[in-house]
C-alpha cells in the first residue's frame, strides 16, 4: 500500500490533472483530492486499480529504456568562436576543419567530426553556435570522459559559468547563452520475448484512443517492397516547441548501414526509439531546471514524463476507457529509466572510407584492372600529385601524434 505522496507523484508523472485522474479511477474528484492531501486514506479499490495499469520495475526487465542526449545546440553571444572551442569545449588541440559557406544564416563554420561551430564575422547578435549531432554527442562524450574528466552536466554548467563572466543579471546571462535545442533519445532495447509494436500506437491514434495535446500528427511508413526502413510517428510539427518522434530504430539503422536487422539487434541492441525534441525557450528552461533544481533530476525520467504529459494512451473496457497496460509497462514506472553516456572516439577517415566503399570502389577497381592491362600507372600518379587541404593535413598530423602516443604507452606497459 503506497501513501498519498506517491499517489500524487505518480499522477503528475503520468501527466494527468487531478480531475482527469479521478475520472479515470472512477472516484469523485473531491474524494480523490482528499486522498492526495492525506485527509482520507488511499482506498483498497484505488490501490487495486493502480496495480492493473501501473508497471512495476520488474515488468520493465523486457522493455528497458536507455536515455541519452542525441542532439544539442548552444548559442553564445560572442564572435570569439576560437575561445569557445579552446576554453568551453576544451578541444583546443583538435583539428577543426574550416568548411566553405555556412548554415543557419552564419557566414562560416569549422568542424571536428560531427561537432560543428558556426560563426559570424560581422554580426555580433548572431554570436557563435555550437552544434552536436547524434554522432557528435557520442564523440564529445569520449573526449569529456577520457581527456576532460567531466560529464554533460559539468560541461553545461561550464557554459553557464563562462556566460556569467559577461553578465551581471540573470536576464543578461540568458541573453548571452541560449540552449536553442536539445534532443533526448530513449532507446527501447531489443528483447527476444518481444517489444512494443509502434503500429499498435498508430492504430490507437486512428481509433481515437490516444489523447494528445498537440493537434499536429504524422505517420510515416518506411516500407518499400519487401524492405522497410521502419515506421515513424510524429507528434507536433517540426517548428513546435516540443516534438515527439517514435520510430523503429533497428530497421532505420539496418537500412542505413545496409546490414540485416538481426545484426543490429545483436550488435547494438536497438529496437524502438522514443525521441523528445525541445526547441527555443523550452530547451533552455529544461536544461536550467536540470542544472539548478536539485530534485533528483534524472534526464531519462524527465523525458518520459514529457511524453506522458503530451500523450495519454487508452484501451476500451466494459466500463469505458482505462489506461493501456502495455504502453504504461514501457512508460509508467517512475525511476526505472537510465541516462547513459555512450562515448565513441572520433575516428578520422571513417566517412571517407565509407564513401569510397559505396560510391568509388568499383570505379577504382576498374581503373586498377585497366592499368594492369595497359601497363600504365596513371591513377597512382594522379593520387601522388593531389594536394591535401590544410584541414586534411591537420587531421593527419593529429592522427599521427595520437598513434605515436599509443605506441609509446605500449612500450611503457611492456617495460613495466
Amino acid at each position: 500500500m503506497f501513501n498519498e505522496t506517491e499517489l500524487k507523484r505518480i499522477r503528475r508523472y503520468l501527466g494527468f490533472s487531478l480531475k482527469e485522474f479521478a475520472k479515470l479511477l472512477s472516484v469523485n474528484p473531491n474524494t480523490y483530492k482528499k486522498m492526495e492531501s492525506g485527509e482520507r486514506p488511499v482506498t483498497l479499490e484505488v490501490q487495486q486499480q493502480f496495480n492493473t495499469f501501473i508497471a512495476s520495475k520488474s515488468k520493465l526487465s523486457s522493455s528497458k529504456l536507455e536515455g541519452k542526449i542525441d542532439y544539442l545546440r548552444i548559442r553564445f553571444r560572442t564572435m570569439d568562436y576560437k575561445t569557445i572551442i579552446d576554453k568551453v569545449l576544451q578541444l583546443a588541440d583538435k583539428p577543426f576543419v574550416r568548411e566553405n559557406g555556412g548554415r543557419y544564416s552564419y557566414t562560416g563554420y569549422v568542424r571536428f567530426g560531427e561537432i560543428n561551430v558556426y560563426y559570424s564575422k560581422e554580426d555580433y547578435s548572431m554570436g557563435t553556435l555550437v552544434e552536436f549531432s547524434g554522432q557528435g554527442c557520442r564523440f564529445f562524450e569520449w573526449y569529456m570522459i577520457n581527456e576532460q574528466g567531466r560529464d554533460w552536466e559539468q560541461f553545461l554548467l561550464s557554459c553557464f559559468t563562462y556566460a556569467g563572466k559577461f553578465s551581471e543579471t540573470e536576464d543578461q546571462l540568458d541573453d548571452f547563452l541560449k540552449i536553442t535545442r536539445i534532443d533526448i533519445a530513449l532507446d527501447e532495447m531489443y528483447h527476444s520475448s518481444g517489444n512494443y509494436d509502434l503500429f499498435k500506437l498508430k492504430r490507437k491514434v486512428d481509433l481515437g484512443l490516444v489523447k494528445r495535446k498537440s493537434k499536429e500528427y504524422k505517420y510515416v511508413d518506411g516500407s518499400s517492397g519487401e524492405e522497410s526502413k521502419g515506421k515513424s510517428l510524429y507528434f507536433g510539427s517540426k517548428n513546435s516547441p516540443v516534438v515527439l518522434n517514435f520510430y523503429e530504430k533497428d530497421l532505420e539503422q539496418a537500412g542505413k548501414l545496409d546490414v540485416p536487422v538481426d545484426f543490429i539487434h545483436s550488435e547494438y541492441g536497438f529496437k524502438n526509439r522514443y525521441e523528445v525534441r525541445l526547441l527555443g525557450q523550452h530547451a533552455h528552461k529544461f536544461v536550467k531546471k536540470w542544472l539548478y533544481e536539485f530534485d533528483g533530476f534524472n534526464l531519462a525520467d524527465k523525458a518520459v514524463a514529457l511524453i506522458n504529459d503530451k500523450l495519454h494512451v487508452y484501451k476500451k473496457s466494459s466500463n469505458g476507457f482505462k489506461l493501456d497496460e502495455e504502453w504504461y509497462a514501457l512508460m509508467g514506472s517512475y525511476g526505472s529509466f537510465t541516462f547513459e553516456m555512450v562515448p565513441k572516439r572520433y575516428e578520422i577517415g571513417v566517412k571517407e572510407y565509407r564513401w569510397i566503399e559505396r560510391s568509388v570502389a568499383p570505379t577504382l577497381k576498374f581503373l586498377f584492372e585497366l592499368e594492369n592491362i595497359r601497363g600504365r600507372k596513371k591513377l597512382w600518379q594522379m593520387i601522388n600529385d593531389a594536394v591535401l587541404s590544410d584541414g586534411q593535413q591537420a587531421s593527419l598530423d593529429y592522427e599521427r601524434e595520437y598513434q605515436n602516443e599509443i605506441k609509446q604507452q605500449e612500450v611503457i606497459d611492456i617495460a613495466g
